[in-house]
């Protein structure tokens, strides 16, 4: 199992992470060609930290150090998606400018790890602001649960749970246990 992972930790370094942008290659054909522009700031962010949860599993201090670098570098390409305000656009298109749920709690996750690694406080900042961004506008505090979404302007909208596209407690729950225990870890070491 864990020559499994590995290879799939080489395979996302090696072919789906795009050295020159650090944002995944998206979408790419069975050659590994990539076939798509498209950027999920969402999906690069969540890969960066995943990526470092499967390097730690295997052990490999050589292996981690790679993916501890790359993932600094992803971080670093998302913040292009970092709104004043806090938030995280997933995908930037001209016009359509919402936040939708879960890219926020990966960026908090993701940028939180990307702090961890690095020592570098403008992480932490992020991650703090955007969980500020999350708790003030996601967060339904009259009816409970999240909203899908947020427009530039701050309205909230959006199912709430769907079979497609609605939110879950996959990302947010996650998000939620995740800072929990490493908050826990730096209490523990002071």
């Amino acid at each position: 199992m864990a020559e499994r992972l590995r290879n799939l930790v080489e395979l996302f370094l090696d072919k789906i992470i795009n050295p020159n942008t650090y944002n995944l290659n998206y979408i790419m054909d069975r050659y590994w060609n990539i076939t798509s522009e498209t950027v999920s700031y969402g999906h690069d962010i969540e890969l960066a930290w995943f990526l470092r949860d499967a390097a730690l599993l295997l052990g490999d201090p050589q292996l981690l150090k790679r993916v501890e670098e790359t993932s600094v570098k992803m971080a670093e390409a998302v913040e292009k998606a970092i709104q004043p305000d806090g938030s995280v656009l997933n995908i930037i298109r001209t016009g359509r400018e919402n936040r939708s749920w879960w890219p926020q709690t990966e960026a908090i996750v993701g940028y939180f790890d990307a702090w961890e690694i690095s020592g570098d406080e403008k992480f932490l900042d992020i991650a703090i602001n955007c969980w500020n961004y999350t708790r003030d506008h996601f967060i339904d505090r009259t009816n409970g649960g999240w909203f899908s979404r947020v427009s530039a302007d701050g309205e909230a909208s959006g199912d709430k749970a769907a079979s497609s596209g609605g939110v879950c407690p996959y990302h947010n729950g996650r998000m939620s246990m995740e800072i929990m225990e490493r908050v826990e870890k730096l209490l523990k070491r002071k």
